[in-house]
This record gives structure tokens, C-alpha cells and sequence, in this order.
């Protein structure tokens, strides 16, 4: 069963990226560069499409997810109209949408809920949320990418770089949501 699976991501190595990354995102991708950065430029440009492709439609089920199932379910507090304090979150995320889906796809473990949170909070349009999405997972993929072509080829030193810059701005983003 082993062998099958293996000869069928080789033949299908497109495929097997799109629905990889569709999946399990930043680790198929890294995994994806890496296999293939030993095999060309062209398959690199294939693996770049094919995990863009796999980002992008993940973000917009997502997108789909929160807009028109999840947002139904957004709870409104009673005194909507009673002025309140502005939270550091809110300052720091809901002002720049643009921004926010940009840093998002760089949040190790917690893109799927922010992502979800910044659509069914801001109401944000398809049309707009595709376009800044994917400026954002254009350069997600670069930098990604990147690192899975550099450890791909030899470099590893990358890979432990990147997964500790990953958690350490994952870790602040949280204590600051944490403790406003």
C-alpha cells in the first residue's frame, strides 16, 4: 500500500501538492519545496503554483466557512450601541484588514481561527478578501518556499531558524491578545 501511495505522489506530484497544502499548509509546503528543490526550476515553479492554488482555495472555504455559516452564530451584546473601550486587539487587528490576512499567514497554529474571526467580525467582502488573501499567500509561499528549497538543498540551519522566529511571533501575538 506504501508503494502505491509513494509511486502515485511521484507521478502526480502536482496533485499531491494541491491537496497537501490544502491540508496541512505550511508543512506540506515546506515539504513540497524541499523534494523538489534538487529537480529543476520548472518543478519548482509547479510546486509554487500548486501550493498557491492549495493556500488559496483553503483560505476561501475558510472565508466561505466563516462568512455565511459561522456568522450566524456571532453573538452581539445587549448594549451594541453603549460606547466601550477599544481592546489592544482590536486596534492592532481589526483596523488594517489588508495587514492582518498578510501577518496571518505567518501565525504558527492559530491562522485557521483568526482567519475565520477577521471575516465573521469585519463582514469583509469576497471580492476584497480575495484579493489582499492572496497578496498575502504569494508571499507566504516566497518565504515558505524558500526555506523548503534552502533546506532541500543541504541548508538545515534555515528550517531552525524559521520554526523558531514562527513560535516566538506566535507566542507574543498571543500574550498581547491575552493580556490587553
Amino acid at each position: 500500500m506504501l508503494e502505491i501511495l509513494l509511486t502515485y505522489v511521484g507521478q502526480h506530484w502536482l496533485l499531491s501538492t494541491y491537496f497537501s497544502v490544502m491540508v496541512l499548509n505550511e508543512s506540506a509546503i515546506l515539504a513540497a519545496f524541499a523534494l523538489s528543490a534538487d529537480q529543476g526550476m520548472s518543478r519548482i515553479g509547479g510546486v509554487a503554483l500548486a501550493a498557491l492554488a492549495g493556500s488559496f482555495t483553503n483560505d476561501i472555504i475558510l472565508y466561505v466557512l466563516a462568512r455565511y455559516g459561522l456568522s450566524r452564530f456571532s453573538v452581539r451584546s445587549e448594549s451594541e450601541d453603549a460606547p466601550r473601550e477599544e481592546a489592544v486587539f482590536e486596534r492592532l487587528f481589526l483596523k488594517n484588514i489588508f495587514l492582518s490576512l498578510l501577518f496571518i499567514k505567518f501565525l504558527f497554529g492559530v491562522r485557521i481561527l483568526l482567519t475565520i474571526y477577521l471575516v465573521v467580525k469585519k463582514q469583509i467582502p469576497f471580492r476584497l478578501f480575495a484579493l489582499y488573501d492572496l497578496a498575502g499567500v504569494l508571499l507566504y509561499i516566497l518565504v515558505v518556499g524558500s526555506v523548503g528549497v534552502l533546506v532541500g538543498s543541504g541548508n538545515h540551519e534555515v528550517e531552525d531558524h524559521y520554526s523558531f522566529i514562527v513560535r516566538i511571533v506566535t507566542a507574543i501575538t498571543l500574550s498581547v491578545l491575552t493580556f490587553r
